[in-house]
Formats: structure tokens, sequence, C-alpha cells
């Protein structure tokens, strides 16, 4: 059986997931995000790549995602600008700090002498005495302050405020161990 392309009106048949003369998706099939190759609307994995679609009634609510069960990986960088300014530093206008949070660590990373050197620090949530946000007038700045005095406070200036109050948010609610809350 053959059905018509509904965007160049070529034959195409029945179980086609691109038409042959112009290439075009048809209804029943998606691209993959991974490796953008065209599958069935149905497929739950990728015969591609093996990447597995997740259908939206199956997605993981925030609870499932509190609990632990799902990997956190949240990375927010400073606006180019916002850190060269806020910096004073031309390094910060092309390769702006950026930290990475994740359930076991915070990771922030700072580069200096135009990219040539980099500035690494982690911090486990263990170290975390409180986050908070300072909004400026135009940028945030996310503070990560630590126990002990072993472990330099850490201070990211030139974020978007959105993205700060959010970092600031994902922390609390996913890294900072429960009794400190």
């Amino acid at each position: 059986m053959t059905k018509i392309c509904p965007y160049c009106c070529e034959l195409v048949p029945d179980e086609a997931i691109k038409c042959k003369n112009c290439q075009s998706l048809l209804k029943s099939s998606k691209q993959c995000p991974q490796c953008a190759e065209v599958v069935r609307e149905a497929a739950r994995i990728c015969r591609y790549c093996r990447y597995e679609f997740v259908p939206v009634s199956e997605k993981r609510d925030e609870a499932q995602l509190m609990a632990g069960r799902e990997p956190l990986e949240y990375t927010i960088a400073a606006t180019p600008l916002g850190a060269m300014i806020c910096e004073s530093s031309i390094t910060a206008l092309f390769f702006p700090p950026q930290v990475t949070i994740t359930h076991e660590a915070i990771h922030f990373k700072k580069w200096g002498l135009l990219g040539l050197r980099t500035y690494s620090q982690k911090i486990s949530p263990s170290k975390i005495a409180s986050v908070r946000y300072i909004s400026g007038v135009i940028w945030g700045t996310l503070v990560i302050e630590t126990y002990g005095g072993g472990i330099p406070d850490l201070v990211v200036r030139g974020l978007d405020k959105s993205e700060a109050r959010e970092a600031v948010k994902v922390i609390e609610q996913f890294v900072m161990p429960k009794a400190e809350k």
C-alpha cells in the first residue's frame, strides 16, 4: 500500500519514514535527538545509536529526582560580558567561569591567561555551609560558603540572574546534606 507525502505529493510506501523525493519526515516518524536519524514515532530505542526514548507519561517526577534515583548534572556559565566586567578580566569574555552541580560535588572552573591556565575547585556536599544568591543591577552572583576554612568560599559573578537563582534551588534541594537544611 502507498500513501501521499503531505509535502511534495509523491507516492511513498505506508511503512516509509522519509519521503524518497523530498526527504521530509512523515507523520509517523520522529528524529533521534542523539544521532539525528529518523525513526518511527512508536520507537522506544533508536535503531542506529541505541538511544532510549522516554515517553512523556513515563518521565520521572521531581520526587523521584529528589530521592536520588536519577543522576543530576546541572551546569551554568557566567555570561561573557558579565564575567568580563565583574571579574575585570578580558579572558572571562572568551572563557566565562562555569559551575557544574552533581550529587557528589560542585565543580567550579575558571580560565586565565587567555585560556592557557585553568583554575578548578571541587566542593563536596558535606563541606557546604550555605548557598545564596546576590542580585546585582544586571547580573547575579552565586555564593557557596564552606565549613572549616580549608576550602575557600566559591563566588561566581556575572551569572544570568534566573540561572543563579535556579542554581541555588538545585543545590539546596539535591546537593546539600538533609541534616543541614
